[in-house]
């Protein structure tokens, strides 16, 4: 079973683009025939490690799409990132299709690479009907531009229609929702057309192989706040642990109000110990970003309960982390992160880790959907010291983590035959294209 997984943005960045890199070593061991089209700035040792698993690398992209999107393009600046990704992604689909049937999986689609996958689809017609296209759906509308612009969210549900409608209805292409919250939200989307999407089912998790991994603890049998219990009792012991996670240094994420929490965080809790990681400073990175990444560096050094991670971890350095510490801390911007997902909060609620976050976000109403007790980070930090309690989420035993943390490959194998059944590949007819002939953007 032939899949190609193209994926832009898979470069110089961690997240979720690295972790599903890291889950498709395993992709071989189940049946997959595996091509990987991504940055050509994607790192020599994970590329090398995919090699060795008999994975296929093609570093076919150019544009870096985080240094793009995050310096708020201009409508010029759009349309010359469309009509390039346009003739790089035809030019990936035409090999992909020259070698026979194959199923395309893009694992984070946003709405302009969708608009550049239809009008692909448009150019080249009948050139890629070997192909099934299968979408994951990690982006929702009206999440992304800043809180104070009134226009923006009705701006970005029209890039999402223009991005999704059309290309949705395909009958070679399906699409399927990260969490209940974007499932209603896609289905919003098209309620108003005649024409509906196949499907918006539900996808379990990529970020990491679940299979793999301990069974977590029970919530209940967890470590709940110490400091909190020992201030009821007048008692002194040590502090709770706590991991302050930010990952990509962005404002959206908080970054830059982590000095202030942690500030207050160490003179709430005097035993607390705390430990902080973001990835490093990207060359585009804001001026206040840059000077955050100082101070925290400043503060490490003053600090002995603070412990900075300031590179990106691997896989193994992650879950050890999270396994480390009693509760996790995520100070991401709660109108950003409103709807918005995080593949970094699938791995903390699989331990079953207290997520301290804003309420009304997407990140409370996830953890608490996946059985993690929940705080309110803002009562955590008010002066106010009202008894804690947690959250009654942390006795269920949900479906949704059943569904949440399934296989992924062994998902993704099931639905493929369920719904497109390939013949076997023959490569010996088919010849692959020269790239310089592509489309015209």
């Amino acid at each position: 079973m032939r899949l190609a997984v193209i994926d832009p943005a898979l470069g110089n960045v961690a997240g979720h683009h690295s972790a599903f890199a890291e889950l498709l070593r395993s992709a071989p061991e189940h049946g997959f025939d595996t091509s990987l089209w991504c940055h050509q700035d994607f790192a020599a040792e994970p590329a090398t490690q995919l090699t060795e698993q008999g994975i296929d690398i093609h570093a076919s992209f150019s544009i870096n799409w985080y240094e793009w999107s995050e310096r708020d393009p201009s409508i010029r600046e759009r349309h010359l990132y469309l009509a390039k990704l346009v003739q790089q992604l035809g030019n990936a689909l035409l090999r992909i299709a020259a070698q026979g049937p194959a199923t395309v999986l893009y694992h984070s689609l946003d709405w302009i690479q969708a608009l550049a996958l239809n009008i692909c689809l448009d150019q080249l017609g009948e050139r890629l009907t070997a192909l099934q296209h299968w979408v994951l759906l990690m982006f929702v509308p009206a999440l992304y531009q800043p809180a104070d612009n009134l226009d923006s969210p009705r701006m970005d549900e029209l890039n999402h229609s223009l991005g999704f409608r059309r290309l949705l209805i395909r009958k070679n292409v399906r699409a399927y929702c990260s969490c209940q919250d974007h499932q209603h939200r896609y289905r919003a989307l098209f309620a108003s057309t005649a024409e509906q999407p196949q499907a918006f089912d539900l996808f379990p998790s990529f970020v990491a192989d679940w299979a793999s991994l301990t069974a977590p603890e029970d919530s209940t049998t967890l470590p709940i706040n110490r400091s909190e219990g020992d201030r009821a009792k007048g008692t002194k012991t040590e502090g709770n642990s706590y991991l302050v996670f930010a990952g990509d240094p962005r404002p959206d994420k908080g970054f830059v109000k982590l000095p202030q929490l942690i500030k207050q965080l160490l003179k709430q809790d005097p035993f607390a110990q705390l430990m902080v990681q973001h990835s490093p400073i990207p060359t585009w990175a804001a001026p206040e970003v840059e000077s955050t990444a100082r101070m925290l560096a400043e503060m490490s050094q003053d600090n002995s309960r603070l412990a900075l991670h300031s590179q990106h971890w691997s896989e193994i350095q992650l879950h050890q982390s999270i396994r480390s510490v009693d509760q996790v801390i995520l100070n991401y911007d709660p109108v950003c992160f409103a709807n918005k997902s995080s593949g970094f909060l699938w791995i903390a609620a699989w331990y079953r880790k207290t997520i301290i976050t804003h309420e009304h976000t997407w990140l409370w109403r996830e953890a608490s959907h996946l059985g993690c007790p929940t705080r309110s980070l803002a009562q955590m930090l008010s002066s106010e010291q009202r008894p804690w309690q947690p959250s009654s989420a942390q006795n269920v035993i949900s479906t949704q983590r059943e569904r949440t943390y399934a296989p992924f490959f062994t998902w993704l194998g099931n639905s493929i035959t369920a719904t497109h059944p390939l013949s076997p590949t023959s490569h010996s007819q088919q010849q692959i294209p020269d790239p310089k002939l592509g489309i015209t953007p």
